[in-house]
Formats: structure tokens, C-alpha cells, sequence
């Protein structure tokens, strides 16, 4: 008896340890399942914008919170130059060189051009735009010197209507396919995880294609209207698509095309009339507009935007590089004080003055009306109900019947000049509109220091075509800012005094 008890009692005990390792595999596979759940969950649920600790770099390459609504696969970023190399503009030497033969700045460390930005997205790496394709630019010293980057420059030498052809041609093209893009990464060495191509074969790639073709249908005016070129963009107009306000017939239909904008020192411009018509007095609602045009509409990524702003409250303007006559600028103050300070300020740094910030009437100013024109109070109440991340809106737009006078901080590094950009240098700005260029050159990066302002006499640098700029074409006059009051009637010792000066500014 005792030995069948012993017996049932070790057949109890295996059964048991049994049902243990049974349970024992059930709840490992469990914790299994759950991790790897976990982990798929982490890769397609949370999103994260590719972080940069430099303040430079993340005006450079941060995210703003566009690619939330325009991003793009990474993989078919990246691919774009290579596949459809045939539709970049061709230089010299026969290579289209990828997206700086579009006059964007590629830097060495960087796999993507500055403007573009990075951000995670449910477990694929999505690129969008930021502020940097507009206001960071570069300045060659000379022929044989190498380019040098500054942060708050106008963008001199991108070409966003170039960027807008280049990609509509090349995803309405047949070689726009998802193998051909892995094909060229592969041939380029570049890596992408398992998950995003996962993805992209489970229809990313497709919706990228409609996201890139509906987004340069939002751009179609700019192939509707004389191209702006390089350094400019028609912002009133691509407000009116991106609103699905009426834009009116092609031959009535107004140019708003302007210079991108310098934007140091923004502390101490908070509460000026600035954009170039004057149109906003409020830095914060300024900066929040500039998210809204990388696309970042309902989508902003408040604080990341809030870093750019963090940065231009207080960021002074590159000193002027070049010799300057020293002999010439108490004759350059004195001018300068007489003509200019009054609506520019007392220089470079003290931004003060009684009309500094302020309107001139056209009448007055004389300049090209088509910015004025086209952007009409039904565009300033359309506008104000835009909102960049969903819940703060827009105040402060509003119609003016001129154009702001600017500080001129960094002024050496903004030509072209005028509010459209239509004069090459200062040097030409201080003769009367019959005797400034008629036509030029746009988007070099390289520097003329006699005439402050970029070389503008050649087509092509370094291969890369540059941009006839006509001034007879509508929205590109530049008439205006001349006669007594404006300095166009001084001496020419005096003119060469006053550009001396503001060559400090």
C-alpha cells in the first residue's frame, strides 16, 4: 500500500512539474509576444524629429512639424537626383551635381540639403522642410575660395520654382518606382531598416507619390506666372492656393514674387510693421507664419519652432569680410545720418528711429505694387484662420498701402536689393531707375565687394546656370526708392561714402 501511495504521489509530482513548464512556455511566449508587440508599437506609434544640439544645425536641418503633413519616405528623398538626373538643370561639366544644381546648400556631414529635416514617423524616416531652406545662404569669397554658410542670410541661392519642376517631372516619370529607388540606395549605400521598406512595399511608396503630385499641384501658380528665380518666392499667392481663394484669370493675375528675408536680431524688431508690405507687427505670429509655409499647417511642432525663434531674437549679422576704406566713413556717417537713419536706423545695431518699422506709402516709395496689389483684405481675413499647430491663430495681418521701412542689419549680405530683389548691389541702388540694370543675373554665391552685392554680370558659376532676371516682366520693376530724398542725386564721392558705411552695418 505504501508503495502504490509513493508511486501516485511521484506520478502527482511530474504532472505537476509538467503543468509548470507548460505554464512556465506560455507565459514566456506571453512576455515574447509582448515585447516584440512593445517594440512594433514603439516603432509605429511614437514619432520623434531628428534632434540636433546646435542651435546652427537645428535651424539648418531641425523639424518644424511639416513632415507630419507633407513628410516624404527618406529612401525616395534621397533617390530623387539619381533617378531623375536627366530633369537637374545641366552644368558644364555635364553632371547635374543632385539638389545643389537647384542652388541648395549641401554640406559635407549632412546626407540631405539644409532646408530639408527629418523627423520619425510611426516607424519611417519622413522628410520635410524648414526654415533654413529660406533663410540660411552662402557667400563665396572668391573664384577659388570655398563658400562659407551663414544662418539668417536671405537664402541667395535656392530656386524653389526649379525644386517644384524637378520634382513634377520626375514623379510623373515611369522610372519613379519603388524598385528603382532601392536600386539606386543600394548602388549609394544607403541603408534603410526593415520595417520602412516593409512599408514602402505595403503602399508608403504610392502615398508618397500622391502626397509629392498633390503638394506641386499647391505650386502649380509658380509655373503660371514669370519665374521668380532664385533667392524669391510669391508667398501671397501660394497663401491664396493653400486657402483656395480665387486667384483670378493668368493674364490678370497680380506677382507678388519677393526677396527672401534677412531675420537677425528679431528681439529688437518684436513690435516693427515688418514683412516687406508691412503687413504683421508681431514677431511671435511671424515666426509661426514662417512654420505654416514649410508646410507645417495644423501640424507645427510648437517648441521646435520656438528654438528658431529663440536663436533670431538675439543673433547678430556676420561682420563684413571684405577691406573697407576707413578714410571714408566719417564723409559715409554724415550721409547717411542726413538721408537714411530716419527710416533704417542709426546703424547696424541701434535699430532706433521715428520711422523705422513703419509704412511709406506707395505714392511716396514708388516701388513695384504687385506684392501690394495682390495681397487684399480678403487674403488678410483668409489667412488669420490658418493655424499652424490646430489652436493658435492668426491676429495681426493686415493690408498696408506701402512697403516697411527695414533695419538694414547685414546689409552687405542682402542683396539683391528692393522688396523684389530687382537691383544687383548697393552701388546700383544709389542710381536713378534709368541708369540701375535692366537685366542681370541672380543666384550666385559669389561676392562683389566693390559694388556690395553678388556677381551678376555672369550666367553660370561653377557650371550651375544662374537666373536672367528682366526687369520689364511683371512684378520685377525696379523703379522706385530714388531721387533727392533717397540719395540718388548725391555726388559720387558721396555715394561711395555712404556704401563705405554701410558696409558695417
Amino acid at each position: 500500500m505504501a508503495k502504490r501511495v509513493r508511486g501516485r504521489t511521484k506520478s502527482r509530482a511530474r504532472k505537476k512539474r509538467a503543468g509548470s513548464g507548460s505554464r512556465s512556455y506560455v507565459w514566456g511566449g506571453l512576455a515574447l509576444a509582448l515585447a516584440v508587440g512593445g517594440y512594433l508599437g514603439s516603432m509605429t506609434l511614437v514619432e520623434s524629429p531628428v534632434s540636433y544640439s546646435s542651435i546652427e544645425e537645428h535651424v539648418k536641418y531641425g523639424s518644424t512639424g511639416s513632415e507630419r503633413r507633407i513628410g516624404v519616405p527618406y529612401a525616395v528623398v534621397r533617390a530623387l537626383p539619381e533617378l531623375c538626373e536627366d530633369y537637374l538643370p545641366a552644368t558644364a561639366r555635364g553632371a547635374a551635381q543632385g539638389y545643389s544644381s537647384l542652388g541648395l546648400i549641401e554640406e559635407r556631414g549632412h546626407d540631405l540639403p539644409v532646408g530639408f529635416s527629418r523627423r520619425r514617423v510611426r516607424g519611417m524616416d519622413l522628410v520635410g522642410l524648414n526654415c533654413g531652406l529660406c533663410h540660411v545662404g552662402q557667400v563665396q569669397e572668391s573664384a577659388t575660395s570655398e563658400a562659407r554658410t551663414f544662418v539668417g542670410m536671405p537664402a541667395n541661392t535656392v530656386d524653389l520654382g526649379s525644386l517644384d519642376r524637378f520634382v513634377r517631372k520626375c514623379v510623373s516619370d515611369s522610372r519613379f518606382n519603388l524598385d528603382n529607388v532601392l536600386e539606386v540606395l543600394e548602388a549609394e549605400g544607403v541603408e534603410i531598416g526593415w520595417l520602412e521598406r516593409v512599408r514602402l512595399q505595403l503602399g508608403e511608396f504610392e502615398r508618397s507619390r500622391e502626397r509629392l503630385l498633390r503638394l506641386v499641384d499647391q505650386l502649380r501658380f509658380l509655373q503660371e506666372v514669370p519665374e521668380a528665380g532664385p533667392g524669391r518666392v510669391d508667398t501671397v499667392n501660394a497663401t491664396k492656393v493653400l486657402l483656395s481663394l480665387d486667384s483670378g484669370a493668368r493674364q490678370d493675375r497680380e506677382v507678388a514674387s519677393v526677396d527672401f528675408a534677412a531675420i537677425w536680431q528679431q528681439g529688437k524688431k518684436a513690435r516693427m510693421n515688418l514683412y516687406w508690405d508691412g503687413s504683421n507687427d508681431s514677431m511671435q505670429e511671424r515666426h509661426l507664419l514662417g512654420a505654416i509655409h514649410t508646410g507645417a499647417v495644423g501640424t507645427a511642432d510648437i517648441p521646435q519652432v520656438m528654438r528658431v525663434r529663440n536663436l533670431f531674437e538675439a543673433e547678430q549679422p556676420p561682420e563684413y569680410p571684405f577691406p573697407v576704406r576707413e578714410e571714408r566713413l566719417p564723409r559715409g556717417r554724415q550721409v547717411y545720418e542726413q538721408y537714411c537713419s530716419e527710416c533704417h536706423g542709426r546703424d547696424g545695431r541701434d535699430l532706433s528711429g521715428g520711422q523705422v518699422g513703419k509704412v511709406t506709402p506707395l505714392g511716396q516709395i514708388g516701388t513695384d505694387s504687385g506684392r501690394l496689389d495682390a495681397y487684399t483684405e480678403t487674403v488678410s481675413e483668409a489667412q488669420r484662420t490658418l493655424s499652424p499647430d490646430g489652436q493658435v491663430s492668426f491676429r495681426r495681418f493686415k493690408p498696408t498701402a506701402g512697403y516697411a521701412n527695414i533695419p538694414l542689419d547685414g546689409l552687405w549680405l542682402r542683396a539683391p536689393y528692393l522688396h523684389n530683389g530687382s537691383v544687383p548691389s548697393l552701388r546700383d541702388l544709389l542710381e536713378p531707375s534709368e541708369r540701375r540694370p535692366r537685366r542681370f543675373y541672380r543666384g550666385s554665391r559669389r561676392y562683389d565687394p566693390r559694388r556690395v552685392g553678388f556677381v551678376s554680370s555672369e550666367p553660370e558659376q561653377d557650371g550651375r546656370p544662374l537666373f536672367d532676371y528682366d526687369t520689364t516682366q511683371l512684378g520685377n520693376s525696379n523703379r522706385g526708392h530714388e531721387g533727392e530724398r533717397y540719395g540718388t542725386e548725391l555726388s559720387s564721392v558721396d555715394k561711395d561714402s555712404l556704401i563705405e558705411y554701410l558696409k558695417r552695418f
